[in-house]
């Protein structure tokens, strides 16, 4: 990565003293702009992707997946980690894969993506384990739950096995000021879940029984399904959005160990006879620490001089 890096600032710099050159006449300076603009597009391409590939040696995988699970997230986004689980499944020096977690929840959707993305990875005849950090709720549990196996720290919270959907009522406030919302629809439920009208009787009873009710028993069946056994006799409590410490999570079956990505790491590498590992999410920092140091300072000492 290093001399990956040195090779990037000698590109800039040959392409700096090219401008530099050209800045002699009006219209070469009217490419300055054009050209930054270039450089930073190759720079931010180039710390993404390069060394993106993992060792030509078998080895373990580690993703990361952090923050609210949603479309658009670099470090939750479903699509994204779905595409790099395949492509794990499919490297031949791939041997197993270790999940780091760290989300309190979001999109459902997201969560059933990543699921049946954990099941085609394991279909390929290889493992994944995951490690939860400081949480691991909601979503983020329905994501996850048919890992072979689960670790959690004796202070990490996991569960949270519920659905929510959280709306408000304006009404009454905007009354008091004098402000009128006026909807016009072409179907007479098409106002639900607006803030701006009542939630009828009628309304709630279909949210729940449609929408809350039927994610809920998805969400059920999916933790069933991957815990299989490992659930006591007894899932009363188990099932109405209560969280649990870690040490809490092994006696409810909801994880398999209390153990830190070190541990659950070391035994992937006892599991495989592999040491080595390679960190296929750290393009994210990547991206965040030398993009903006080292890019910024390039900028500063290089471009700075044809600005001023």
């Amino acid at each position: 990565m290093k001399e990956s890096i040195e090779q990037l600032n000698c590109n800039i710099y040959e392409l700096t003293k090219a401008v530099k050159k050209r800045t002699k006449s009006n219209w070469g300076k009217a490419l300055i702009p054009l050209a930054i603009m270039l450089i930073f597009s190759y720079a931010s391409w180039f710390l993404i992707f390069a060394d993106s590939k993992g060792p030509n040696k078998p080895h373990i995988a580690i993703l990361s997946i952090n923050g609210t699970m949603q479309s658009g997230s670099y470090s939750s986004d479903a699509y994204r980690i779905s595409l790099k689980l395949q492509a794990l499944s499919q490297d031949k020096n791939v041997v197993a894969v270790l999940l780091k977690v760290n989300s309190g929840g979001g999109s459902p959707t997201e969560a059933e993506q990543i699921s049946s993305a954990i099941d085609e990875f394991k279909a390929s005849g290889k493992t994944i384990f995951t490690s939860i950090g400081t949480t691991c709720a909601s979503a983020c549990y329905f994501a996850i739950a048919n890992s072979d196996e689960i670790y959690a720290m004796n202070s990490s919270l996991v569960g949270s096995i519920g659905v929510r959907i959280d709306t408000w009522q304006f009404r009454d406030v905007l009354e008091k000021i004098g402000i009128q919302k006026r909807t016009m629809t072409a179907g007479e439920n098409k106002t639900l879940l607006d803030p701006f009208f009542e939630v009828s009787s009628d309304d709630a009873t279909f949210i729940k029984t449609h929408l809350l009710d039927k994610l809920h028993s998805q969400f059920i069946n999916t933790v069933i399904a991957g815990r299989g056994n490992k659930l006591p006799e007894n899932t009363s409590n188990l099932f109405t959005g209560l969280v649990w410490t870690g040490a809490e999570s092994v006696d409810l079956g909801l994880i398999d160990q209390v153990g830190t990505p070190l541990k659950a790491l070391k035994d992937i590498e006892e599991l495989t006879n592999v040491t080595d590992f390679f960190d296929y999410s750290r393009n994210e920092s990547k991206l965040s620490s030398l993009l903006k140091s080292h890019i910024n300072s390039i900028f500063d000492f290089q471009f700075k001089p044809l600005i001023n």
